[in-house]
């Protein structure tokens, strides 16, 4: 039997002409139960939480929190990172005029005594993030200064162009 001949057929279905039901009906009871306990736990509340995790899918979790201030001149990059012991553990990379890797590595301040680290939700190896300013910056003119545990970039902003448009 050509199951898509038997669609075409009006008032006919594949499964009617089979030799016996393919669900048991005693069974229907059960599944209208499992049917209802499915509706309770996938309910707008799930789903809404399933499309909330879809959206912060693209937003890592930032260990270390930034914020970028500008003013006329400048552009000042803050990075929260308590504990620095020198700034030879962070490093701020151009890609080009605009965007920058900002790399940490925060090893795990080891009190006095200790052995063994047995917990630790500091990073444990080396910690990269892109950085993207809207403004172009002087990648070969910037300064940094850390004070109460953050550290912030001073970068100076390049002189705007100015593009002559021209006729031939």
């Amino acid at each position: 039997m050509d199951a898509m001949n038997s669609f075409k057929r009006k008032g006919n279905y594949p499964f009617q002409q089979a030799d016996h039901p393919v669900f048991p009906m005693e069974h229907l009871h059960e599944v209208k139960s499992m049917i209802k306990h499915y509706h309770s736990i996938l309910n707008e509340d799930f789903w809404s939480q399933v499309h909330q995790l879809s959206m912060n899918k693209h937003q890592s979790i930032q260990l270390f929190p930034i914020e970028i201030w500008e003013s006329e001149d400048y552009i000042y990059l803050s990075v929260i990172i308590p504990g620095l012991a020198n700034f030879q553990q962070v490093r701020l990379r151009f890609h080009n005029d605009q965007t920058a890797v900002l790399h940490i590595h925060s090893p795990s301040s080891k009190p006095g005594d200790a052995q063994t680290l047995v917990k630790s939700e500091l990073p444990q190896q080396p910690y990269e993030r892109d950085i993207c300013f809207r403004t172009p910056v002087d990648t070969a003119d910037y300064s940094f200064s850390y004070e109460h545990g953050v550290l912030t970039y001073t970068l100076k902003k390049k002189k705007e162009r100015l593009d002559i448009p021209f006729d031939f």
